[in-house]
């Protein structure tokens, strides 16, 4: 029994049927102004549309349905998003993400002009000579 999700869906019911409810409301609030408007000889009489058809409510309500599937506990953004997951130990205070961004630290080093990472890159580079034609790893792996 996920706790977590009850929560998430008694707390989902009400906003859906509040959704539902406006919407209705405003449909029957279009028709009776377009029988107005009829009744009063408006000419190029046109329905109204449902506001949420004007809006892009549907399609962020289909959104935010989508991403709570994408991170349910059985998908893999889930999993990774869990707390104490991969997320949360990547970014803790002085993890990776941290050695990684902080001032003078990897990031910083291989951005360098002219560091290991760009003469590794550059044209006729190491990684130019490792890929070339008859190059190490295509002796290497040679049958």
């Amino acid at each position: 029994m996920n706790l977590a999700k009850m929560i998430a869906d008694a707390a989902r019911t009400p906003i859906r049927a509040g959704i539902a409810v406006s919407d209705l409301g405003l449909a029957v609030g279009a028709l009776a102004l377009g029988l107005v408007k009829q009744a009063l000889g408006e000419e190029g009489y046109q329905p109204v549309e449902p506001i949420t058809d004007i809006l892009p409510l549907r399609g962020a309500i289909r959104g935010a349905n989508r991403v709570e599937e994408l991170t349910q506990p059985d998908r893999a953004l889930g999993r990774m998003l869990a707390r104490g997951g991969p997320a949360d130990k990547l970014t803790r205070p002085g993890g990776v993400v941290d050695m990684l961004s902080e001032p003078g630290g990897l990031l910083d080093r291989i951005s360098l002009e002219g560091s290991s990472l760009e003469r590794i890159l550059e044209p006729g580079g190491l990684v130019d000579r490792l890929l070339e034609e008859d190059g190490p790893l295509e002796r290497m792996f040679a049958e």
